[in-house]
């Protein structure tokens, strides 16, 4: 059973993952991933697809 995730859940699997952002790009790769993590979540892409973290964030 899938559990719904927020976003700010998200967003922090995906700090925890990558570390904080030392400049604008590495923010920007990060929000990458973070839309990324929001399409998997609300199932527009598959969880196969998915980076390891996000898909540990998602499933538990």
């Amino acid at each position: 059973e899938e559990v719904p995730v927020s976003a700010v859940s998200l967003w922090r699997g995906v700090l925890a993952s990558e570390g904080e952002p030392r400049s604008i790009q590495e923010m920007l790769a990060l929000f990458e991933k973070f839309l990324h993590a929001v399409d998997i979540a609300e199932g527009i892409e598959p969880a196969e697809e998915a980076d390891p973290a996000v898909a540990r964030v998602r499933h538990g």
